[in-house]
């Protein structure tokens, strides 16, 4: 019965994966090729696994993470003992966080990745604080410092990403990437504007979706590199490059040279300083694109 559940299980699985799969059957399987194509990327390195494992340590909650990790050795034991609930936890969570911890060898791994992982975390720290064989007195002072401190964190960065405290931090504050945006907007508007440009162009996937929502729908903007991102939209008709256009980036990513392949006139209009309580983030430049040469968009590297 317990081998019919676990087929049934199983299928079940993937009948709810299926529809990502026929996706990405219709759609040239790009999601595995973009998600595979970061396993083992660069060399071999410690760089970045100490920023990874603070990072995650930090995240999840320093205390929640000493119960967890209490809560893991707990969960072996029963593993041990052929314990199917703590099999399940276990055998759910280690594969991801062994890839990551692959990953991080090889390349940064982002603080928000290891993110599916924290409910399992938590039910490790459950496991420990329920166990009959520890001094509930001590770890319950932990959790629920723990818990305390998780809560009051969680409601000073909403509130401070909705309006911040300070700018003072500057790019330091991982909340900087929401600052100091309709600014610019109405900046990059107002430019597009007068030199009657039709479209905007950018080479930043992020860059991109934020101009596109800062336009709504005013004027196309499209990335031209890694095309294989917008794979499930057609291409937009290179007749439209040869009007006037935008090229918008951020200064320290800025690839306009690159643009001179394609277009006669790539010429700098303005420098923008994207700010957050009078404090600079980061820069930005417009440049107007003209005079259409050659295919605007990157080949497609498969």
């Amino acid at each position: 019965m317990e081998h019919l559940a676990a087929l049934g299980g199983g299928a079940l699985a993937f009948l709810c994966f299926s529809p990502v799969l026929y996706w990405n059957h219709v759609h040239e399987w790009v999601s595995f090729y973009k998600q595979f194509g970061r396993a083992g990327s660069g060399g071999f390195t410690t760089k970045y696994v100490f920023e990874y494992l603070g990072a995650l340590i930090g995240l999840l909650n320093p205390l929640i993470a000493i119960l967890a990790a209490a809560g893991a050795v707990v969960l072996f034991k029963a593993f041990r003992a052929r314990e199917s609930a703590a099999s399940l936890i276990l055998l759910t969570t280690l594969p991801f966080m062994l890839y990551l911890t692959y990953h991080s060898l090889h390349a940064r791994v982002q603080a928000n990745w290891p993110a599916p992982l924290f409910p399992a975390f938590a039910m490790m720290a459950a496991v420990f604080m329920t166990s009959p064989r520890i001094d509930h007195l001590i770890w319950r002072k932990v959790a629920v410092a723990g818990i305390a401190i998780g809560i009051f964190v969680a409601v000073l960065v909403q509130i401070h990403a909705v309006y911040p405290v300070t700018g003072q931090l500057a790019r330091k504050d991982p909340t900087f990437q929401l600052r100091g945006w309709d600014e610019i907007g109405a900046a990059v508007e107002q430019l597009a504007e007068d030199e009657n440009a039709a479209y905007i162009l950018t080479m930043s996937y992020g860059l991109n979706a934020q101009t596109d929502f800062l336009m709504k729908d005013k004027l196309p903007v499209i990335q031209v590199t890694e095309r294989i991102r917008y794979i499930m939209t057609p291409d937009p008709d290179e007749t439209l490059f040869e009007q006037p256009g935008l090229y918008f980036t951020e200064k320290r990513r800025d690839k306009a040279g690159d643009l001179q392949r394609s277009f006669e006139t790539v010429e700098e209009l303005a420098v923008l300083v994207r700010k957050v309580k009078g404090v600079p983030l980061e820069e930005l430049v417009v440049y107007k694109v003209d005079g259409l040469k050659a295919s605007v968009f990157e080949p497609r590297q498969k």
